[in-house]
């Protein structure tokens, strides 16, 4: 590196996003919130490539109709963006600026915080973990500086929801100062309620949505917004050109044309799983929060690094968190939608509970 170069002053403290890994690489992987590998509807997306597909920029219209007509809206109001975390950069970067504020929960995905500082504005973080979404301090947190705030629910890493009063108080309080309000729904098919319907009749709101979760097409890094289309002009206008490549475009297409069948069956293995999970961390006395996400988080503190290298001495990969200071030494276990993993993982727990307190 040059001597002479120096970073922005807004990028102190934070580091290349490196999820902590197991020092052995997993026979089972549930630390990302990804799916199980469903090989033949897997072969169906690769089938559907043109031939065209590789030298050919992405047109991502055809997709944005598409979902357009599953969602009940005009295309105007959809984008389809590099994955969900894309469109939240994009968002920042329309909204933010120094002087200008966003609302978050503490802890959340950990890339808004970072979007919002790449983008010049200044946090203001309320505390939600493991008890029920802080509506009133997320109302009074949104002020004239407030350029726009984000609702991630079901939550990161804890997958608690919010309900659906919660986020039309924000929209209120957003709209009255000419903010944005963000609904982060990248895991909301896991959920018992979904507020994109709602939300598109509130004030000010867009809502993320994406193909990495329920759909299981993670490395197809394909996401997409709904809202009001002058927003989604602007989220068009900040994005980089041909931003999702056209390989990922027409899987995510194959993938709705093919119906809804494999994914919510997916869906319903992942809520049996999580249940069982659940039950199993707290009978071990690991602290799990109830869970409407994929996974399921369990409060180990100074036990969750040891807890970690216990699971992956026996092939299980899980993620352990160790900042910020709230959620430090939490593991989150994803559940895979696949029994022999699954059952891979709930034997694995009791000997890793016994070696991380020995």
């Amino acid at each position: 590196m040059s001597a002479g170069f120096r970073p922005t002053a807004r990028l102190e403290g934070f580091r290349p996003y490196r999820p902590r890994k197991a020092a052995t690489t997993p026979v089972y992987k549930v630390d990302a919130n990804e799916a199980s590998a469903s090989p033949t509807n897997l072969t169906r997306y690769v089938d559907a490539l043109p031939a065209e597909a590789l030298n050919r920029y992405t047109r991502p219209h055809d997709l944005e109709v598409d979902l357009a007509a599953r969602l009940r809206v005009t295309p105007d109001r959809v984008v389809v963006t590099a994955g969900a975390d894309d469109g939240l950069f994009r968002l920042c970067l329309l909204t933010l600026e120094p002087g200008r504020q966003a609302v978050l929960t503490t802890p959340s995905f950990e890339m808004i915080p970072r979007y919002v500082a790449l983008a010049g504005g200044e946090p203001v973080a309320v505390e939600w973990f493991g008890t029920p979404v802080p509506a009133d301090d997320l109302v009074a947190a949104i002020g004239p500086e407030t350029s726009i705030a984000f609702l991630v629910t079901p939550s990161s890493p804890a997958g608690q929801s919010a309900d659906l009063a919660t986020a039309k108080r924000m929209a209120e309080a957003c709209a009255e100062v000419g903010a944005l309000l963000v609904i982060d729904h990248a895991y909301v098919e896991f959920a018992d309620f979904d507020l994109t319907d709602a939300a598109l009749d509130m004030p000010n709101t867009v809502v993320a949505r994406t193909f990495s979760k329920a759909w299981g097409l993670a490395g197809l890094r394909v996401g997409y917004f709904i809202g009001p289309p002058e927003v989604i002009e602007w989220m068009k206008t900040v994005g980089q050109p041909y931003s999702v490549a056209t390989p990922s475009v027409v899987g995510a297409r194959a993938a709705l044309a093919g119906g809804d069948a494999d994914m919510r069956a997916r869906i319903e293995r992942v809520r049996e799983e999580r249940q069982r999970l659940f039950e199993a961390l707290r009978t071990l006395g690991a602290d799990p929060i109830p869970s409407e996400a994929n996974s399921v988080l369990a409060r180990l503190g100074d036990r969750g690094v040891p807890f970690t290298a216990a699971l992956a001495d026996q092939g299980i990969g899980v993620r352990v968190f160790e900042y910020p200071e709230l959620v430090a030494g939490s593991v989150r276990i994803t559940c895979p939608g696949d029994g022999q993993a699954f059952e891979a993982l709930m034997a694995a727990l009791p000997r890793a509970m016994r070696a991380c307190e020995s």
